[in-house]
């Protein structure tokens, strides 16, 4: 491998690990995660890393927390076993709670079954809770704080048959999202049609593909989806909502968290999702030789001045650029990298530290991390031949899986040389051998042995970035049987 083609492989692998390890998760100080513990009866508070901070007692009430879910100020507990959602600050006090859980009618009708998951929009004023009989409830939030002894349902709902186990629910503007404990998947139905079309996520796994012992929780936040692993694991895994509903085949975790060791019997998962950039995609991940990139940002909330290269924090890695430009209003802005150079991967957060202020007059207190964008300016060079028979030659090129489709035409190949022989001056087929290693191929035909052989590549071929070959580079001469080569040339 030459200097160039390593340069290449360890661009390709930071990409790698920023598009994993980094991908628009948010980066919170503070508290960030709340899971509940049913044996401890207590809420573990952690950060943006899993690393816990304190935890609080729930209310004697509440003796059998479950779900959690977390607003700007609030922190929401399920009770399994009263039927009850009980409603705290973020240091657990003021404890409220509602009445008693009912499905839709009057205060004689039945309560629901066994409560397994609850998610709030306090936007909407809902209040949405499953239970383990396959019952969906939409309950008015305000309404049910103010019930005196029950609150009845405002809808209600029978999950699908294939949902045989709910345990865990989230929301988002669009879908209501089940877990299904026995199942090890997440089901999606319609806000406004919970009993219409559902979709069956792939099966969860953890990062080495074993099954999950025991899925109690989960939370859906932007492009990220967290569940909680009870049982003998007491792990948290992190997919991508991108990938879990690409078909119903199996999709293992990419990283996974350990809980704290009191945190032994987890049931809820929250997550506080407030007054941050919860998404930064880019219009491209590359590889790309343009100079300037645009990303989408959408924040969880109407935001004002994101304007100008203060409220942008660009992390470059062999890149570098000259400024930003921002479009854009509420929620949602096209955020533009220009005057960009150089060869590596970058990404983009939002400074916290900025003016950036929510429509109460908040800051942020998180940012996203865009998927890395590779920048590629180096051309590509025909690095080396190797004769395999006198039918077939590879060639190596500089670039890992960068080069574009015109490699793989015969066309792009022509042969020439007394040690051509009887072979035509394309090759018949072109095989992608794999990273950057091509297999051309005479049908018919055979060198000849002992002699010199130039291989000449079309001066148009082009890297995915689109930059073109190297037309000044030949490769050194290589020698083998049964022909001699002694290298090629672009012309």
């Amino acid at each position: 491998m030459g200097a160039v083609q390593k340069v290449r492989s360890n661009v390709r692998s930071a990409v790698k690990t920023l598009m994993i390890m980094g991908l628009a998760v948010p980066a919170f100080a503070g508290d960030r995660f709340f899971v509940s513990d049913r044996v401890a009866k207590q809420v573990y508070k952690y950060d943006d890393s899993f690393a816990p901070n304190t935890n609080w007692a729930t209310a004697v009430a509440n003796g059998s927390p479950d779900d959690v879910y977390i607003t700007a100020t609030e922190v929401y507990v399920l009770d399994s076993v009263n039927k009850k959602v009980f409603r705290y600050d973020y240091a657990g006090g003021s404890a409220a709670e509602t009445g008693t859980l009912k499905v839709v009618g009057t205060a004689a009708s039945a309560d629901i079954g066994t409560p397994v998951g609850m998610s709030v929009d306090p936007d909407a004023n809902e209040l949405w809770v499953a239970d383990s009989a396959k019952g969906l409830y939409r309950y008015s939030l305000s309404g049910a704080f103010s019930a005196a002894t029950s609150v009845n349902a405002a809808s209600q709902y029978t999950l699908r048959a294939a949902n045989t186990a709910p345990h865990g629910l989230s929301l988002d503007d669009t879908y209501v999202y089940i877990l299904d404990r026995d199942q090890e998947r997440i089901f999606r139905y319609l806000r406004t049609d919970p009993a219409g079309p559902y979709t069956p996520s792939r099966k969860l796994r953890t990062e080495t593909g074993t099954k999950l012992t025991q899925p109690e929780g989960m939370a859906v936040a932007g492009d990220f989806l967290y569940v909680l692993n009870n049982s003998v694991e007491n792990r948290v895994h992190l997919y991508s909502m991108f990938n879990v509903f690409l078909d119903p085949t199996e999709e293992n975790s990419f990283i996974s968290y350990p809980l704290a060791a009191g945190n032994n019997d987890p049931f809820g998962l929250g997550i506080d999702k407030t007054r941050s950039a919860v998404s930064i995609l880019p219009s491209t991940f590359g590889p790309t030789n343009a100079d300037s990139i645009s990303f989408n940002v959408i924040f969880d909330k109407p935001v004002v001045n994101f304007n100008d290269t203060s409220d942008v924090i660009i992390n470059h890695n062999g890149t570098a650029s000259t400024g930003v430009t921002i479009t854009g209003s509420g929620d949602t802005y096209t955020l533009t990298v220009d005057g960009l150079t150089g060869d590596g991967p970058f990404t983009v957060e939002i400074n916290t530290a900025s003016d950036i202020l929510d429509t109460d007059g908040v800051g942020l207190i998180a940012t996203a991390t865009s998927p890395a964008v590779l920048i590629d300016n180096i051309a590509p060079r025909a690095d080396l031949l190797t004769p395999n028979t006198g039918t077939q030659i590879d060639i190596t090129y500089t670039e890992l899986n960068e080069m574009g489709a015109a490699a793989l035409l015969p066309a792009t190949y022509t042969a020439s040389g007394p040690g051509l022989g009887t072979l035509l001056a394309n090759p018949s087929s072109v095989t992608d051998l794999g990273g950057n290693v091509y297999r051309l191929e005479w049908a018919a035909g055979s060198s000849i042995n002992g002699q010199t052989l130039t291989i000449n590549v079309d001066p148009t071929l082009t890297d995915l970035a689109g930059n073109v070959i190297d037309q000044d580079y030949i490769a050194p001469a290589v020698t083998a049987v049964p022909v001699s080569l002694s290298g090629f040339t672009v012309e």
